[in-house]
C-alpha cells in the first residue's frame, strides 16, 4: 500500500469521493480490490479558533480587577474548564489524582465540539460569572461582541 499523508473525501450517498485533484488522483492510482485504511478528522476552522479566544480575552479584560488578580488571564481558560467540570480525574496511585482538562487541541477535539464548548463558555459567562460579580449588564455587550467577532472572522 501507498504512503498517503491526507485523502480528502467526502460521503455522496453510500460511498466516499475524493473531494480534491491529489485524492482523487491518488484514489485512481490503486489498484482494484487494494485496501486503504481511513481516519475520519473533522476539520476545524482556524478563524472559529482565533474567535473563541477573541471573545475570552474580550471578557476577561472587562472583569474586574479584584479578579483579574485572582485568576491571571493565562489561567482563564483553565478557570472555564474548572468551574464546568471540564475534566476527567486520573487515578496514578492510591493517594494521588491527577486532573486531566479537556483540550481544545485541533487534533482532539472536532468542528462539532470546539462549537460546543464555545456555546458552552459564553453561556457560563452569561449566566454564572457575570451575575457573581454583580456585571449582568455586561451580558448584553458580550453577546454584542460576540455577534461582531463572527462577523469580523466571517463565520
Amino acid at each position: 500500500m501507498k504512503d498517503i499523508n491526507v485523502l480528502s473525501l467526502s460521503r455522496i450517498g453510500g460511498g466516499l469521493f475524493p473531494t480534491d485533484t491529489e485524492s482523487e488522483e491518488i484514489m485512481n492510482s490503486l489498484s482494484k480490490g487494494e485496501n486503504v485504511n481511513v481516519i475520519l478528522n473533522a476539520d476545524r476552522n482556524i478563524l472559529m479558533h482565533r474567535a473563541y479566544f477573541s471573545i475570552i480575552n474580550f471578557v476577561w479584560d472587562n472583569l474586574p480587577e479584584k479578579f483579574q488578580s485572582k485568576c491571571p488571564k493565562k489561567h482563564f481558560y483553565k478557570f472555564l474548564k474548572e468551574m464546568q467540570g471540564r475534566f476527567e480525574i486520573i487515578e496514578i496511585s492510591a493517594k494521588t489524582q491527577v486532573k486531566e482538562y479537556e483540550s481544545l487541541n485541533f487534533s482532539k477535539m472536532g468542528f462539532k465540539r470546539f462549537h460546543e464548548v464555545f456555546t458552552e463558555d459564553l453561556e457560563f459567562i452569561a449566566s454564572d460569572i457575570l451575575p457573581a460579580l454583580d456585571m449582568q449588564d455586561f451580558t448584553e455587550i458580550l453577546f454584542t461582541k460576540y455577534e461582531l467577532t463572527l462577523t469580523k472572522y466571517r463565520l
